[in-house]
């Protein structure tokens, strides 16, 4: 009599447990209206977990949504819905000559109109100033290239303009072209390029330009190879 007794109490509990299964498919912690299988209203702590690897890294992130929602998503995702900037920009063939008579110790706007690609819209080709959307570190190069070599103070340089309107020059290449006569040979000392790198660290709405000096009337090739410029987010402010 107690064994049957004991699998009618089994049956009923059972049952039971299949019953609220069904009626309550969704269990809140900390709220009484939960909106998930698993509803938690407050902090969240896991113990040890395993290691994945690289097939984990690139599919196993969890993110929250507005509604509090957790999901999973690729890494690269997340990566790209951060927007990092991605510039590579140059001169097209209709601003090939370069009438730039500037006075000594005087620099000027180097006039990149075009760009190759720009991942975040924020290089103006009409005012030639990048403007950063998001504040971080910035990686900066530049090269331009004379189209012959010419005797004469000749630079580029990139600067830094602060949310307060201030001027920093980040990067800069500047020196003299020399040409001497060997046996009645004209040979140019110095090559006909300059080029900078480097890091800035830029705020949201800070700005960069890139400049160039030159005390005689210079043509640049505008190929994209011998002139150009990139800028590349590799970090983020918090």
């Amino acid at each position: 009599m107690k064994t049957q007794h004991k699998i009618y109490q089994f049956l009923i509990l059972s049952t039971l447990m299949l019953l609220s299964d069904s009626i309550y498919s969704q269990v809140g912690i900390g709220t009484t209206n939960p909106k998930a299988k698993l509803d938690v209203n407050g902090t969240l702590r896991i113990g040890t977990t395993p290691i994945g690897g690289l097939a984990s890294a690139k599919d196993s992130i969890l993110v929250i949504d507005g509604q509090g929602i957790v999901k999973r998503i690729p890494a690269v995702k997340v990566i790209n819905a951060v927007g990092k900037t991605i510039v590579k920009g140059g001169m097209s063939t209709t601003n090939a000559i370069l009438s730039l008579n500037i006075s000594l110790n005087s620099w000027q706007k180097l006039r990149f109109n075009n760009t190759e690609f720009d991942s975040n819209s924020e290089f103006n080709t009409s005012s030639n100033i990048f403007t950063a959307k998001s504040s971080g570190i910035y990686r900066i190069d530049a090269k331009i290239t004379m189209n012959q070599i010419f005797i004469g103070d000749i630079g580029i340089a990139a600067v830094k303009r602060n949310l307060g309107g201030q001027e920093t020059y980040i990067a800069r290449d500047y020196y003299s072209n020399i040409r001497i006569n060997v046996l009645l040979i004209d040979v140019g000392v110095n090559p006909p390029s300059r080029v900078i790198n480097g890091l800035v660290r830029l705020e949201k709405g800070e700005t960069l330009e890139f400049r160039i000096r030159s005390t005689i009337s210079l043509s640049l090739l505008t190929d994209r190879a011998d002139t150009y410029f990139n800028i590349e987010q590799i970090g983020f402010d918090n």
